[in-house]
């Protein structure tokens, strides 16, 4: 018994001197610690290095024929390549509307005149004439004017062979002439004029014949002749010579007119009243004085109430 009490005591003595050399004194432990952080990181060192020398060396495959393999050129980089076009927006188609149908328009129409008339250059009386037609002859309508008030022009060939214009009120066109082209009118000739009938007045102690003229034509017109038959009486009137370079009017007058430009013309009859009776007309409008130069010629019988 005596024994093992000893035994055990030496034993004990054993493990505390151990225990005691294993454990760092206090002032030791930190030094300790850096210590054994400075053994793991060499360690992990040693054990890379040797890893590394233990892995082969790679070497470069030989070419064909022998000698090392050239370097490998870097693999193209693919082209740009465009955006993608924008989808088209979607458009609804649009409605089905009506749609008027347009009149082939005829080649030609015929016509019939009613009178006798002239066939003139243009679309209106104060052009010249190009030809003339008797009451029932025929010609091929081509085309129409673009006033018809009070009457269309119609554009005709003639049984001559003349293109010209004839005046509605005196031509019947047969078919529908609104199946005719717009023929436009040429422009009108120097000396070209309107004529018309505009009173009976009183100038002085006589009665006159007031007249008004429109220049129609490019140029001035300077000159005017005037003669006038009642029809029912037969007496005749002139404008007194004196006159005939101006375009007079009872009290003053104008020299000339000018394109577009209106004036009176006074014929004085005298004692004689002609109202109510129907007036034979016969003017003659010039481009210079004296009655020379371009001149038109226009008759027209009228009767002032």
């Amino acid at each position: 018994m005596k024994q093992w009490w000893m035994f055990s005591a030496l034993v004990g003595l054993a493990l505390g001197c151990a225990l005691l050399q294993g454990l760092p004194l206090p002032g030791q432990k930190a030094d300790l610690e850096a210590t054994r952080n400075a053994l793991w990181l060499q360690n992990t060192q040693v054990v890379l290095q040797l890893t590394m020398q233990a892995m082969p060396t790679p070497t470069a495959p030989a070419a064909p024929g022998g000698g090392p393999m050239p370097p490998m050129a870097s693999p193209p980089r693919p082209a740009p390549t465009a955006a993608p076009p924008l989808l088209p927006t979607a458009t609804l188609p649009p409605s089905p509307t009506a749609v008027p149908a347009t009149p082939t328009l005829a080649a030609t129409l015929q016509g019939t005149a009613t009178g006798n008339l002239y066939c003139r250059t243009g679309p209106a009386p104060y052009y010249p004439s190009a030809d003339t037609l008797t009451k029932g002859d025929t010609a091929t309508v081509l085309a129409r004017s673009e006033t018809t008030d009070p009457y269309p022009f119609w554009l005709v060939n003639t049984a001559n062979g003349k293109t010209c214009w004839v005046w509605g009120r005196w031509f019947r066109v047969q078919g529908n002439p609104e199946l005719l082209p717009i023929a436009t009118a040429p422009p009108p000739p120097p000396g070209a004029f309107s004529l018309g009938l505009r009173k009976i007045a009183k100038c002085g102690g006589s009665f006159a014949v007031v007249l008004v003229l429109v220049n129609r034509g490019p140029e001035p017109l300077e000159s005017v002749f005037v003669r006038i038959k009642d029809t029912k009486t037969g007496a005749v009137y002139e404008l007194d010579p004196g006159r005939r370079d101006e375009f007079w009017r009872c009290g003053g007058g104008k020299s000339r007119l000018f394109p577009g430009e209106e004036g009176e013309v006074w014929v004085l009859t005298y004692a004689d009243d002609p109202r109510g009776n129907l007036l034979r007309i016969t003017v003659r409008a010039c481009t210079q004085d004296g009655l020379t130069g371009v001149c038109r010629e226009r008759t027209i019988q009228q009767y002032y109430p």
